[in-house]
């Protein structure tokens, strides 16, 4: 995830077609713009992703870091492709 000029690794832990679920070490202020650059398997290739949003959530989970929720950019029709075609994916 890229937020200003720093890229953090983060843990993807769930994707709808709104929001995509995160864990990160490190806390995320709600409202702050960001973008995902991830890896997945689509279709049985790998497939890089390009995704914009905005924090929605972050919550502290004990010592495991922060669960952080990026509302995808709505008005972005490559996000909406992108996650359509991740969720037609699934089994």
């Amino acid at each position: 995830m890229k937020v200003n000029e720093t890229t953090l690794t983060i843990h993807t832990t769930d994707i709808s077609e709104q929001i995509v679920g995160l864990m990160m070490e490190a806390p995320a202020r709600i409202g702050l713009a960001c973008a995902l650059h991830f890896r997945t398997l689509v279709g049985g290739r790998i497939t890089t992703l390009h995704l914009t949003g905005t924090v929605a959530y972050c919550t502290l989970v004990g010592l495991k870091g922060y669960r952080v929720g990026i509302r995808m950019d709505s008005a972005n029709k490559e996000n909406a492709d992108q996650l359509a075609m991740i969720l037609s994916s699934r089994p």
